[in-house]
């Protein structure tokens, strides 16, 4: 129930956040780092799950291409899951490296589906701009918001 509530607070919130932001840049990914804090929260077995959960919502609510959100989402959490096996998830060094893989790892999610629904290499200039914002954004508000979704979930379950 927790992890439902933990969902619907993120998606209301992407749509706050998103309304508010200037049209140029492009808002951080909230339910992403919802995925990663239940992710942190519950096993792989149900964390993958969750994860293709929320990105189906994502592409469900955004209208954009089938399927984006759910393999950047699914790339992402392995990736996440993978690299807190390697590193230390309480430390500043693991932290960067956990999010800043995952946060790669989403991205190369978002390529490659974005490469195969197009049929060719997609506009690269026009991408970095968005995901200079979002990695700004995103990885700014990471600490806030999965320190808020530790506290709602009730700390680590995960085993």
């Amino acid at each position: 129930m927790r992890a439902v509530l933990l969902i619907l607070l993120t998606f209301l919130l992407q749509g706050l956040v998103s309304g508010l932001m200037p049209a140029e840049l492009a808002p951080p990914d909230l339910p992403f780092l919802a995925a990663l804090a239940l992710a942190g929260f519950y096993p792989i077995h149900t964390g993958l799950p969750l994860a293709f959960v929320i990105g189906m919502l994502q592409d469900l609510l955004s209208a954009g291409y089938p399927g984006l959100h759910t393999v950047g989402l699914l790339c992402g959490v392995y990736v996440y899951y993978r690299l807190s096996r390697s590193f230390h998830p309480d430390e500043l060094l693991g932290q960067i490296t956990i999010l800043g893989g995952s946060f790669l790892a989403k991205w190369l999610g978002y390529a490659l589906i974005g490469y195969w629904l197009r049929g060719g290499p997609f506009g690269f200039a026009a991408l970095t701009g968005v995901f200079a914002s979002e990695i700004i954004f995103t990885l700014g508000l990471a600490p806030l918001l999965l320190g808020w979704a530790r506290g709602l979930l009730g700390g680590r379950h995960r085993e």
